[in-house]
C-alpha cells in the first residue's frame, strides 16, 4: 500500500485529464509524469464603484409638444425646476443602490469585472416639456413685412399710384386707331384709363407678404411656440478596478490576462460580493450647509475571489516541461503538443494508405485518426472540430495535416466507383437527350406550345437530369462508405469532387452537341443561331 500523500484537487485532475487525452493516442498514460507541483487558493481583490447619475438632454423645436409621453409644465423656469428637483430626489433618495446592486447579483460573477458598465432605471427617469410663446414674433407668428410696414399693400408700380394710366388702345392720342376721326372706345376720348393693375385703387397687394401683412417668423417657423424639452436619463456607472496589494504568481497573471478579468466569472472562480452597510442620515444642520446642485454620491463593493492554480512540473516520455493549471475548469497553458510526435507512424500510415483498407485500418488504431475519420464521414472534418475533442496536445498543424490526409485517403476509395456512376449518369442524359432531339418526338410535343414554354421545357430538362445525377452521384458515395465503414455516422450530401463538376459539365456539352446534330431543331435554337448569323454578318 502507498504512503504517498494525495494530490491536491487541480494538480489531480489535470494529470488525469492528460493521461486520458494520451490513452489510445499512442502515449502510454503512465509515460506522463508529475514531477513537482506547488497548488494554492489564491485570493483577489476587487472592487466596484457605483456613481448614480441624472443625466440631461434638452433640445428645442417650433411648435406644440410632440409625443405624448411628455410631462407638461407651463414655463422654462418651471422646467428648469422641476428637473432640478427631480434630479436633488434620485441622488438623496438613494433608492438606485438596493436596484443597482439586486441587478449586478442577477448576472454571472455578481458583476464582477464589469468596468464601464451602466445600470439603468427606467421608471425614475423622466420627460419633460414646456412651451412658451415664440419670443421674436411674441406669438403672432409673423414679422412684421419690412416692404409694406405691416399694411399689406404697397404703391401701384405701374401707375405710380394715381389709379389711371395712358390708354393702352390709342396710346393716349384720343382717337380709335381702327377708326380714324372716331373716338377711342376705350377711354372715350379722355387719353387716359383706368389702371389695368390696380383697378384704379393706386394699391397693390404687397409681393413678400401676399397682401397678409407680415411673414411666417424663422424662429417659430410660423407656429408663434417655441417647445423646450428635457430628458432625465437616470443611471448608474459601475467602475472596477482590481486590489493593488494582492500578490500572485507570474503564471496566474498571465492566465488571468489571457482569459481577461471578467471571464473569471464564468465558472473559473468563487466570487463573493460585499454589500456595504447604509450610512447613517444626515443631520438636519449638515443637511443645510450644502446648497446648491446635488452631488453625486458614490457607493464601493468590495468582490474577494478565490481561484486555484498550479504550478506543474511534467515529465512527457523524456522530456520535462513547466505549464501552469488555472481555475475550476482546469484550463491548462504551456503544454507541448505532445500528440504530434506520438501520432508520428500512425499519420504516417494513413498518409500511405492510398485505397488500401488493411492499411487505413492500422491507422485508425488510434482515437485521433478514429475521430478524424468519424468527422470527415458526417461532413463535419474541419480542423475547429477536431481541435474542440482535442483543445490540448494536437497542434493545428498536426490536425490540418490528418484531416487533409483523411480527406484524400476516402476519395480513394470511392475513386472507382464515382467514375463509373458519372459515366452511367452521363449515358443516361445522353440517351434522354437522343432520343428527344434526335427523333421527331420533340417537334411533336412541342409543336402548338408557345415558344416561352418550349424553352422552359427544355431547360427544366437540362437541370432536373444535372440535379438527379448529383444526387445520384453523391448517394452512390453514400452507400459506398456505408458499406466499408457501418458503424459511423454517414452524411448524406458528399464531395463528389473534380468527377462530379466533370459529370456536369459532360452532360451540358451533351445536351448542346446533341440539338446541335438535331435534324429538326428547337424554335428557340433556330431563332438563336439566326440572331448569331446577323450578328456575323450584318448585311445577309
Amino acid at each position: 500500500m502507498s504512503n504517498e500523500p494525495p494530490l491536491p484537487p487541480l494538480t489531480s485532475q489535470t494529470l488525469e485529464r492528460l493521461r486520458k487525452i494520451a490513452d489510445g493516442n499512442g502515449l502510454a498514460p503512465n509515460a506522463i509524469q508529475l514531477i513537482l507541483t506547488e497548488e494554492n487558493i489564491y485570493t483577489i481583490e476587487g472592487e466596484m464603484r457605483l456613481i448614480p447619475k441624472c443625466e440631461r438632454q434638452g433640445m428645442r423645436y417650433q411648435g406644440n409638444v410632440r409625443g405624448k409621453d411628455r410631462r407638461l409644465l407651463p414655463s422654462y423656469a418651471a422646467l428648469q425646476n422641476e428637473a432640478d428637483k427631480l434630479q436633488k430626489e434620485f441622488y438623496e433618495s438613494k433608492d438606485w443602490l438596493p436596484k443597482a446592486i439586486a441587478e449586478l447579483k442577477s448576472i454571472p460573477g455578481q458583476g464582477w469585472g464589469q468596468d464601464g458598465a451602466q445600470i439603468t432605471f427606467p421608471k425614475q427617469s423622466a420627460k419633460l416639456a414646456a412651451t412658451e410663446a415664440c419670443p421674436t414674433c411674441q406669438g403672432k407668428q409673423l414679422i412684421t413685412c419690412s416692404q409694406c410696414q405691416g399694411q399689406g399693400v404697397v404703391i401701384c408700380s405701374h401707375c405710380g399710384g394715381r389709379g389711371i394710366e395712358t390708354c393702352y388702345n390709342c396710346m393716349g392720342r384720343g382717337e380709335n386707331p381702327v377708326q380714324p376721326g372716331q373716338p377711342c372706345p376705350v377711354c372715350l376720348g379722355k387719353l387716359v384709363t383706368q389702371c389695368r393693375f390696380c383697378h384704379g385703387t393706386s394699391k397693390l397687394a404687397c409681393p413678400t407678404c401676399q397682401g397678409r401683412g407680415g411673414t411666417p417668423c424663422q424662429n417659430c417657423q410660423g407656429t408663434g411656440n417655441i417647445t423646450e424639452e428635457l430628458t432625465l436619463n437616470t443611471i448608474v456607472v459601475a467602475q472596477f478596478k482590481l486590489g493593488s496589494g494582492t500578490s500572485l504568481p507570474t503564471g496566474l497573471r498571465r492566465a488571468m490576462e489571457r482569459i481577461g478579468v471578467p471571464d473569471l466569472a464564468k465558472g473559473h472562480a468563487d466570487i463573493e460580493l460585499t454589500v456595504p452597510e447604509p450610512e447613517e442620515d444626515k443631520s438636519e444642520g449638515q443637511a443645510t450647509q450644502n446648497q446648491g446642485p446635488p452631488s453625486e454620491e458614490s457607493t464601493t463593493l468590495k468582490y474577494r475571489v478565490r481561484v486555484p492554480y498550479a504550478d506543474l512540473k511534467l515529465r512527457f516520455g523524456t522530456k520535462a516541461v513547466m505549464a501552469g493549471a488555472f481555475g475550476k475548469r482546469g484550463l491548462l497553458f504551456g503544454l507541448p503538443a505532445f500528440l504530434d510526435e506520438a501520432l508520428r507512424p500512425w499519420r504516417e500510415r494513413l498518409q500511405q494508405s492510398g485505397n488500401a483498407r488493411d492499411t487505413l485500418e492500422k491507422a485508425t488504431e488510434v482515437r485521433v485518426i478514429r475521430d478524424a475519420l468519424a468527422l470527415e464521414l458526417s461532413s463535419q472534418g474541419q480542423i475547429v472540430s477536431l481541435r474542440k475533442l482535442y483543445p490540448i496536445g494536437l497542434s493545428p498543424e498536426c490536425a490540418k495535416e490528418i484531416l487533409v490526409n483523411m480527406a484524400l485517403v476516402l476519395k480513394r476509395f470511392t475513386l472507382h466507383s464515382r467514375l463509373l456512376v458519372a459515366l452511367a449518369c452521363f449515358i443516361f442524359s445522353a440517351a434522354i437527350f437522343s432520343g428527344l432531339f434526335l427523333t421527331p418526338l420533340h417537334s411533336q410535343l412541342t409543336h402548338s406550345l408557345p415558344l416561352g414554354f418550349e424553352i422552359s421545357l427544355d431547360f427544366v430538362l437540362l437541370i432536373s437530369l444535372l440535379v438527379l445525377s448529383w444526387v445520384g452521384l453523391s448517394k452512390s458515395i453514400q452507400l459506398i462508405l456505408q458499406r466499408h465503414f457501418p458503424h459511423l455516422k454517414i452524411a448524406l450530401r458528399q464531395k463528389t469532387g473534380r468527377i462530379g463538376y466533370g459529370m456536369l459539365g459532360g452532360i451540358v456539352f451533351a445536351y448542346l452537341l446533341i440539338i446541335t446534330m438535331a435534324p429538326m431543331k428547337p424554335t428557340w435554337c433556330l431563332r438563336l443561331m439566326g440572331s448569331l448569323l446577323k450578328m456575323v454578318n450584318p448585311h445577309h
